[in-house]
């Protein structure tokens, strides 16, 4: 009967834990593997850094006051506590950076200039380069020949040359060999004459309009030959000629002139006829 009764509580008791383990709680002795927190949100100058830890049903995170401690701890669930396997604690660095932590790289920049040279209409200039990197000192040199200098600003280094020297910014003297511009060349044109043209005339003989009813008639007058007198001279010149000769010469020019002015009126004379005789 004792034997009886010291087992019935012991009956119990692996009844009541099968059946815990029927309902997912766990058993004495169930383990359960941790997962390692991470940091998602880096630290800057600004803000702290962030850590994420994801929620378990085994254990739950204790976290430090400064917030950089994470300690998983194992839930107890009807007196049975989950046995954790692996690491349990986890350390993080997030505090905000602060002093040489947050110093910044300087960032590189070259400075330009550029100019203009005055000529003999003009004066030049000088063109400086606009950046946030640097700013221009005023200038240290002459109107003719200006200096700049560079100056980096907060958060900047300067590389390259800083300072620019320009020569020759002025306007030129106009009575400078410089501005001196000759003449302009002068080009002569020699026109050299050719041979003379000379039209011929065409005389066409004149036309009669109309109708003639009574036609008159026409005359041609006679020739007349004048008469060559010529007046023996007392005195000629000597010209290696006999002067009777010249004289004879004279009068036969004299006379070819009448024949051809009679022949050049007898074919239009002849014309006219003919006209007359067809109407």
């Amino acid at each position: 009967m004792a034997a009886f009764a010291d087992s019935q509580p012991s009956f119990v008791v692996a009844h009541d834990s099968f059946a815990l383990c029927e309902d997912g709680f766990p058993s004495e002795g169930q383990g359960a593997s941790v997962v390692a927190p991470t940091i998602t949100t880096a630290p800057s100058c600004n803000a702290p850094g962030v850590v994420t830890a994801l929620p378990s049903d085994a254990y739950t995170w204790n976290v430090s006051t400064d917030g950089t401690t994470y300690t998983a701890v194992p839930k107890t669930v009807n007196g049975h506590d989950y046995i954790l396997s692996g690491q349990t604690e986890f350390a993080f660095d997030i505090a905000q950076l602060t002093g040489d932590q947050c110093s910044v790289a300087p960032t590189s920049v070259t400075p330009t200039a550029t100019a203009r040279l005055g000529s003999c209409t003009e004066a030049g200039h000088v063109d400086l380069g606009v950046s946030p990197g640097y700013s221009w000192g005023p200038n240290t040199g002459t109107t003719n020949d200006p200096t700049y200098t560079a100056t980096a600003n907060e958060g900047y280094v300067l590389t390259g040359t800083p300072g620019f020297t320009f020569h020759g910014i002025s306007k030129f003297d106009p009575q400078s060999t410089a501005c001196f511009v000759p003449p302009p060349a002068t080009t002569i044109t020699t026109l050299t004459p050719g041979p003379a043209t000379v039209a011929p005339v065409v005389t066409s003989p004149g036309e009669v309009e109309g109708i003639v009813q009574e036609a008159p008639t026409v005359t041609t007058p006679a020739a007349t030959t004048p008469a060559a007198t010529a007046a023996a001279p007392t005195t000629l010149a000597f010209t290696g000629a006999e002067p009777v000769p010249l004289s004879l010469c004279g009068l036969l020019a004299l006379v070819l002139g009448a024949v051809l002015t009679v022949a050049s009126r007898r074919p239009r004379a002849m014309r006219q006829r003919a006209r007359l005789a067809r109407k």
